[in-house]
């Protein structure tokens, strides 16, 4: 077996939040009702490029929805997730979250194997910014800020 290693400049992704199989309500609200029993996830993320840090933290839970007879059948789910994002040499820029979510489960033979999922979401979203930590062009000078 050969292993080839190579030493050089790499470019990643962006900074901003792309955990999204770790988050999948944040991706597509239908999947709340896939799952088939009661989910808790959570991430967290914390990057720094030079003096700029970003830090990210998401919590998701999932409930699943039954339809009562001779036997449980999934007919759905609800989901409540949060999160918080922080962005800046000091944090001046930052977004709380949370949503509320809610699926149907669709099913196209009595076997269950073809479904279709829907989903709805709703939330609030705050971003704040710290404008007294930013610098402006107003504030240049030719010895800095």
């Amino acid at each position: 077996m050969l292993l080839l290693l190579a030493f050089g400049t790499c470019q990643a992704q962006s900074p901003y939040f792309s955990q999204f199989e770790a988050v999948p309500l944040l991706v597509n609200p239908a999947l709340a009702a896939t799952a088939s029993d009661i989910t808790f996830q959570a991430c967290h993320r914390q990057q720094r490029f030079g003096s700029v840090r970003y830090q990210t933290t998401y919590f998701s839970s999932v409930l699943p929805l039954y339809q009562q007879g001779q036997e449980a059948i999934q007919a759905g789910g609800l989901g409540l997730s949060a999160g918080n994002d922080q962005a800046g040499t000091f944090g001046e820029v930052r977004t709380a979250e949370a949503h509320l979510t809610g699926a149907y489960l669709l099913a196209f033979d009595e076997y269950r194997v073809s479904t279709l999922a829907f989903g709805l979401q709703a939330g609030f979203v705050q971003t704040r910014v710290d404008f007294g930590t930013l610098h402006w062009p107003s504030q240049m000078t030719y010895k800095g800020f």
